[in-house]
């Protein structure tokens, strides 16, 4: 449960903003309405703190978030140019679209026997008013996945984030697919729905799908160097830039185990880690390129001391080996047990993976794997032999 909170303000409960993108253990992000935020909020509140995470994992009501970000917009920001427009606080919060929008929509975390045991409890039936679903145009829950729910709790948190919510476009006429670039929608995928030409440049309005086909994410004043176009070789993620990928966390691992580093370094090395972390949710149709980048994100992870971080980037990569999902290896473990059954199949994306899996875990059989595999396919990449030379002692 991750909580934010304001000075004077009170606290919320909202998303812990981790790196976690859980697809298996049965929980969705669920789309629900209640005509008083505060009210639900309180509710919901109650609950988790009677019932714990049995209850439901977490919850998030954008209005209240909302709220209280504009409401921190004291004076000394008046005439700061990112706020143009905004000035009194109170007339903002009163009055803004977003907040108006949103006021009815709660998002909350859980199993499909989480909900229903919410929607049916008797605090909710003999309410005055209710919780419920939203549904879609068939009667279906409306639900959110797991990185546009992230990035929109990080929209909403992020005071310079200026987007809008509005009814799905049935018809784009602009309808060009990009995927940003920068922003807390970062390496998401888009539809330009809005092309505007001013005195500035070209300003882009984005669409985002984000539930039940009844509202998308609007992201405004978008530039075009903030996006890259799909299909026309402009994708961020392609084998270039992994290759750039591996060239700067080779250097920094290199600092770390000849032990070179300076305070300068360390600052840029963590720099670096940063914004190469900032790709780790993209996605790559390639099976064996997607098995590299994974890869190098665990490596990255371990770099950065991000220890959660690391333990599910650890249970993605040994699950792209061994489609064991359990994440680790055991003492009874064999060698053989350590052979691929599905995903990658070039010997240099899963000797990659063994490389990464013996910098996060230190088991010998992974350096072992990496090294026969080398030997066996004659691999010359300069990035593995580099990354094994490292790992040899």
């Amino acid at each position: 449960m991750g909580i934010l909170g304001f000075p004077d303000k009170g606290e919320i409960y909202v998303y812990m903003l981790t790196d976690t993108i859980k697809t298996d253990d049965g929980a969705h992000w669920y789309v629900m309405t209640h005509l008083e935020p505060s009210e639900i909020d309180e509710n919901l509140r109650r609950v988790r703190e009677n019932e714990g995470a049995e209850a439901f994992e977490t919850y998030f009501i954008p209005y209240l978030f909302i709220k209280r970000r504009l409401a921190d917009h004291g004076a000394a920001e008046a005439d700061n140019d990112a706020f143009q427009g905004w000035r009194d606080p109170l007339e903002v919060s009163e009055n803004n679209a977003i907040r108006s929008e949103l006021k009815r929509y709660v998002f909350i975390r859980g199993t499909v026997q989480q909900m229903r045991a919410l929607v049916t409890a008797d605090w909710n039936r003999f309410s005055r008013l209710h919780l419920q679903h939203y549904r879609d145009a068939f009667g279906r829950e409306a639900t959110v996945p797991e990185l546009i729910m992230q990035r929109f709790i990080r929209a909403c948190t992020d005071q310079m984030e200026k987007f809008e919510l509005r009814p799905t476009v049935a018809t784009i006429m602009v309808d060009t697919e990009v995927v940003i670039r920068r922003g807390p929608f970062k390496s998401v995928k888009a539809n330009v729905t809005e092309v505007h030409h001013t005195d500035h440049g070209v300003r882009l309005t984005l669409s985002i799908p984000f539930f039940a086909n009844s509202r998308d994410i609007y992201l405004t004043d978008y530039t075009p160097d903030m996006v890259s176009v799909i299909g026309d070789g402009a994708d961020i993620i392609g084998p270039d830039f992994i290759d750039r990928i591996q060239s700067k966390v080779l250097s920094i691992l290199s600092r770390r185990v000849h032990h070179k580093e300076t305070d300068a370094t360390r600052i840029a090395d963590a720099r670096t880690l940063s914004r190469l972390y900032g790709y780790r949710h993209s996605t790559i149709q390639d099976d064996d390129s997607d098995a590299i980048f994974q890869s190098l994100m665990l490596i990255v992870a371990r770099l950065r001391f991000d220890q959660e971080g690391q333990t599910l980037l650890q249970r993605r990569v040994q699950t792209l080996l061994t489609g064991d999902r359990s994440g680790c290896l055991t003492s009874q473990t064999q060698t053989t047990a350590l052979s691929p059954v599905r995903g990658p199949q070039s010997p240099a994306a899963l000797t990659m993976l063994h490389i990464a899996l013996y910098i996060a875990t230190q088991d010998p059989r992974h350096r072992t794997a990496a090294k026969t595999l080398i030997r066996d396919n004659a691999l010359t990449s300069p990035h593995l032999r580099r990354f094994l030379s490292l790992i040899r002692n």
